[in-house]
């Protein structure tokens, strides 16, 4: 997914935080299906703070993991 599109996506979740997103299982199980597709990556960020806390050793540099499920279709 891009930026862009991450972006707008987080801006149209943001206007609307009464509707609280689905857990993860009941979404798995609304949609049913066959298999899905799950990976993840170390987002980059600026040192703020406790810089321990966001520290990747792996990757020698800072930044949040980020985990991701879909399904087949996106």
């Amino acid at each position: 997914m891009s930026q862009p599109t991450s972006s707008r996506l987080g801006q149209a979740r943001t206007a609307r935080p009464s509707l609280p997103a689905p857990g993860l299982l009941r979404a798995l199980r609304e949609a049913d299906p066959d298999y899905v597709l799950l990976d993840g990556t170390l987002a980059e960020r600026d040192r703020v703070g406790d810089s321990r806390a966001d520290y990747s050793h792996e990757h020698r540099r800072h930044g949040v993991n980020v985990q991701v499920v879909t399904d087949p279709a996106g």
